[in-house]
């Protein structure tokens, strides 16, 4: 597989729907091993290349798009045919995005990304990276990590095929977060990745790794063996394996669990039953009748 990594203007998703059509492709009638064969042909890079979405000038695209602007898109040379017919659309972008692995610079712009290509095509992704900070520690437009991280948590979350997940972390990381509590098991724990909680992914391969500089070299970090300078490896490598296990638990068997829970506190223990004094041990009310003796009066 290449390791190469490229930026790309490709890889937007059609911001239509495409219209009913009862036509059928020829190239829907060949063997699914020639069908994968001119996929891989029409594909800009060969399968396992990182690509580095502009996502900001997707998002130009898109915006101008809607506001009924007539522009080039560069990616339709490569989803073109995805736009040719219902079909071929969905033949061909199941292809197209479990082909490669998506690298982001910081977590808003996996969240713009994500939400831009819509919940249908997230959950064919497999391969993703990103650097786990807001992205704004430099910017005008200022939102904290908590905010942007739930939000790219949110849509992070509907990647249920997702096999790769590669977490870049630094000092931005935690960055904003009080004295004390400046931890990335804190973060964990004050809930900014709940909803990666429970995904049900048992074949996720998640590797988390010190870095400062996310470039074309600190994707290769990922690979090699490193040395942190700002936390402790031991930290990392720990917080790794908690989100690891929470990302490969499943829900629907945490959910049965606390039901579960919840039954057996509901479970009532056998109490020993009192009775008033005029009661019985069976609970039949006692005579209170009192019987009068027979006394002979003397006259």
């Amino acid at each position: 597989m290449a390791n190469s990594q490229s930026n790309s203007n490709l890889d937007l998703e059609p911001q239509f729907s495409l219209p009913q059509c009862n036509q059928t492709s020829p190239l829907l009638s060949l063997p699914l091993e020639l069908r994968s064969m001119i996929f891989d042909l029409i594909l800009p890079y060969p399968k396992g290349t990182k690509l580095l979405p502009n996502v900001h000038s997707l998002f130009q695209i898109a915006e101008r798009g809607e506001r009924g602007r007539k522009v080039y898109k560069q990616h339709e040379k490569v989803l073109g045919l995805a736009r040719t017919c219902q079909q071929l659309n969905s033949a061909f972008l199941p292809f197209y995005f479990t082909s490669y692995t998506f690298s982001f610079p910081d977590a808003y712009n996996l969240y713009r990304y994500l939400y831009m290509i819509g919940p249908h095509r997230r959950r064919l992704i497999r391969s993703i990276e990103f650097y786990l900070r807001s992205g704004f520690l430099y910017s005008t437009m200022v939102m904290s990590n908590r905010e942007v991280f739930l939000l790219a948590t949110e849509v992070l979350a509907d990647c249920t095929s997702l096999e790769r997940l590669n977490i870049g972390v630094s000092w931005e990381t935690i960055a904003g977060m009080q004295k004390g509590q400046d931890t990335l098991l804190a973060m964990r724990d004050m809930g900014y990745l709940d909803a990666l909680k429970g995904m049900g992914l048992p074949r996720l391969d998640l590797r988390m790794r010190e870095s400062t500089n996310w470039s074309s070299e600190a994707a290769h970090t990922f690979e090699q063996d490193w040395h942190p300078s700002w936390f402790k490896k031991a930290d990392i490598k720990e917080f790794e394996e908690i989100l690891r296990k929470d990302m490969m638990s499943s829900k629907i068997a945490e959910d049965i669990g606390k039901l579960a829970d919840k039954l057996n506190s509901q479970v009532t223990t056998t109490k020993e039953i009192t009775y008033p004094e005029n009661f019985d041990s069976v609970g039949r009310r006692r005579s209170t009748r009192i019987r009068k003796k027979n006394v002979k009066g003397t006259s």
